[in-house]
């Protein structure tokens, strides 16, 4: 690796960065002077304040449940380069490495499973989705580079956030299998050159997850199947189509620090300066829904009837896929709903549903086991992270007005004597349903974030 080569490495990765796995090296001579390099995740760029709120209050110390996570496909092209003709380099580029032709095709493409569990993987983009294409097409009466050229790479897909649950650089889940290949070709018929073009958006990265979203069976990823066929078939056609090199790579959603980011640049043709142009997809981590947003005053209501937090109710490998349509009950009636097995007296469909009956000798004996319940509702029925649980728990135990009892010393001496026939302590009725710890916690982040709870 030359001196050039590194310092467009340290253009590339952040300062933060602590190592870089160069994947696919620009020197192959199948790389097309493309350069895949793995590093260069940092918190402050790859991370949203709620994230970082919570962060600095544990000290670092963010794990299991902690946070969510989300896969970026991020395109950072120049504006000034998305116009080929524009770019200095371009033709230099493509006659370097495809000499007199009557055209040329560079095509980077890619497919990405997520394993949610051990053993247990979800297609996110099929085989061979595509990020980026260059080409030139050709005078057909001149044998000389083309005079028409083209580039283009994929829109920015929007992959839903998954709850993190404890994957490591030494599990087999929390985490994205990545193929990754350059394929390239000198084309001697122009007219392969067209029918590539044509149809690159159809097969990009961006298409190929918004109809898989469809269902494997839809017409619309049919549709995509058919389009991706004939887009290989026209590949295959180029003649010289000889050039390919790929590798498979294991993002993290926490990991090494080459785990978590991904980029794509082709020096040569963007004047050998990544900041002209490059791909990068990496994982970005979130740690609140219900904190994100305006700087407003949060109520009870307000995290009760969230479509964002409500959006959750499905497996994880249901999210992940976007295939979770569960916004048609509301937090408040999910939780009431999953907690009719412990208090078959609840109004599951009631839309001021209570959870809590503090009153009626039968049902305040089941507060415990109810609290506990919720715990395990938000943690695994709606996948919330460990500040979204708590502000979910903060608003059943403040609208029900548990929370009013509990700071009242006589009562709620009194509600968890009446927790019988277990022996529950009002510290133990406390720490299973909100204690001074949680609502400190969860204030303490809130004020970072510029928002209060009332």
């Amino acid at each position: 690796m030359n001196k050039f080569h590194l310092a467009c490495l340290a253009v590339l990765l952040p300062s933060s960065a602590h190592a870089e796995k160069v994947l696919i090296d620009r020197d192959n001579s199948a790389s097309s002077g493309v350069e895949i390099v793995a590093g260069g995740w940092n918190r402050k760029a790859h991370t949203d304040n709620t994230y970082k709120a919570f962060d600095d209050f544990k000290k670092g110390g963010l794990g299991k449940y902690d946070f969510y996570y989300s896969l970026e496909i991020v395109p950072q092209f120049s504006p000034d380069y998305k116009d080929c003709k524009s770019n200095p380099n371009f033709l230099s580029y493509v006659k370097s490495f495809f000499g007199i032709a009557r055209g040329s095709i560079m095509v980077i493409r890619t497919s990405i499973d997520y394993r949610w569990a051990t053993g247990s993987s979800i297609s996110l983009l099929p085989d061979k989705s595509a990020l980026i294409l260059s080409a030139t097409g050709a005078d057909s009466t001149k044998a000389a580079i083309g005079s028409g050229c083209y580039f283009d790479h994929t829109k920015r897909p929007t992959f839903p956030l998954v709850q993190y649950r404890g994957g490591d650089a030494n599990s087999s889940f929390d985490d994205f299998q990545l193929k990754l290949s350059v394929e390239a070709a000198a084309v001697q018929d122009y007219k392969i050159v067209s029918n590539v073009t044509s149809i690159f958006s159809d097969v990009s990265a961006a298409s190929a997850y918004n109809v898989g979203l469809a269902g494997l069976a839809s017409p619309a990823f049919k549709a995509f199947q058919n389009i991706a066929e004939n887009f290989q078939k026209n590949l295959n056609a180029a003649g010289t189509y000889a050039d390919q090199v790929s590798v498979i790579h294991t993002m993290r959603a926490r990991g090494n620090p080459d785990d978590n980011r991904v980029v794509i640049t082709i020096p040569a043709m963007f004047g050998g300066n990544p900041q002209n142009g490059s791909l990068a997809i990496y994982i970005k981590r979130m740690a609140s829904i219900g904190l994100a947003g305006d700087p407003t005053p949060i109520k009870p209501d307000d995290v009760l009837t969230s479509i964002e937090l409500a959006s959750r109710q499905c497996p994880p490998q249901k999210i992940a896929s976007s295939g979770c349509d569960a916004t048609n009950s509301s937090v408040r009636e999910a939780v009431a709903t999953a907690l009719k097995a412990v208090d078959d007296a609840i109004v599951a469909t009631s839309p001021v549903a209570q959870v809590f009956d503090l009153t009626t000798d039968g049902r305040k004996s089941k507060v415990y086991d109810l609290c506990q319940s919720i715990r395990t509702v938000a943690r695994t029925k709606l996948q919330l992270s460990t500040l979204d649980e708590m502000l979910v728990r903060w608003a059943i135990t403040k609208d029900s007005g548990l929370q009013a009892e509990l700071s009242d010393p006589s009562k709620a001496a009194t509600l968890a004597a009446a927790q019988k026939p277990k022996a529950v302590t009002v510290a133990d009725l406390k720490n299973m349903c909100w204690n001074t710890g949680d609502d400190e916690t969860l204030r303490a982040v809130a004020k970072s974030l510029k928002r209060s709870l009332s």
